[in-house]
């Protein structure tokens, strides 16, 4: 039923499906969320496509279908296309087939490392439910098949601070993204170049090996140092 939703929660969904727009309000996990509670709450699927204006719920069960990928890589989820730090929403359906949370992980680094296509990211996930064997082999056959492989670093850190998160928890992902590109770009401008996410209760880095070197030097370790930074940002210490 729409009376589930908040008014804001009922414009943000409509303006984030059925649009070919590439600045949504909300991302695929943020409308997955809306639409889980529309269905919990007896709504059906067919409704809820009526309340959007979608002809079909095909769409939609598909963005419900990633609630199944780990809380912890969530964040990463986008409608955008793929980068370093950015989990296209097509081969995020396709991790979330994977049982184990140890696998979904392993493939969502593989995936924003070596930025694979929904196709290979797709081409993985069957091949690990397929053969049973260790996911980093599947990796491996599947990045076998391209004709030359660019590596990158990605570090996936967890934000230290309740306090912090308990803010983060009131902003949408847009929101967090802004705020981590400008707490990092205040706390440590001139860093090398680096792109990033910022959930709830974890962060992602991504760069060259010279971005790596900083990370690694950072003398109270990445995690402390990135969470007092969004701290100091916030004002929050």
């Amino acid at each position: 039923m729409e009376s589930d939703l908040s008014p804001e929660q009922k414009r943000d969904l409509i303006l984030s499906l059925g649009t070919h727009r590439t600045e949504r309000r909300l991302s695929p996990i943020e409308v997955a969320r809306l639409i889980d509670v529309l269905h919990r709450n007896g709504t059906s699927f067919r409704e809820i496509a009526h309340l959007v204006s979608m002809k079909s719920t095909s769409t939609l069960r598909e963005i419900h279908r990633l609630l199944e990928l780990d809380p912890d890589i969530q964040h990463l989820v986008g409608w955008g296309k793929p980068s370093a730090t950015t989990l296209p929403m097509k081969s995020a359906q396709q991790i979330a087939r994977l049982p184990s949370w140890q696998d979904q992980l392993a493939a969502t680094k593989a995936t924003l490392a070596h930025e694979l296509t929904s196709e290979e990211a797709r081409q993985v996930v069957e091949s690990k439910i397929r053969s049973q064997e260790p996911i980093g082999d599947c990796i491996d056959a599947v990045l076998r098949l391209r004709p030359t492989i660019e590596r990158k670093y990605l570090f996936l850190g967890a934000v230290t601070s309740n306090r912090v998160s308990r803010h983060l928890e009131t902003l949408t992902q847009v929101e967090r993204d802004e705020v981590f590109n400008a707490g990092i770009n205040h706390c440590y401008d001139g860093w090398p170049q680096w792109s990033g996410k910022l959930g709830v209760s974890r962060f992602t880095f991504s760069g060259g090996v010279d971005l790596a070197h900083v990370l690694e030097e950072l003398p109270v370790g990445f995690e402390q140092a990135i969470t007092q930074c969004l701290e100091s940002f916030l004002e929050l210490s």
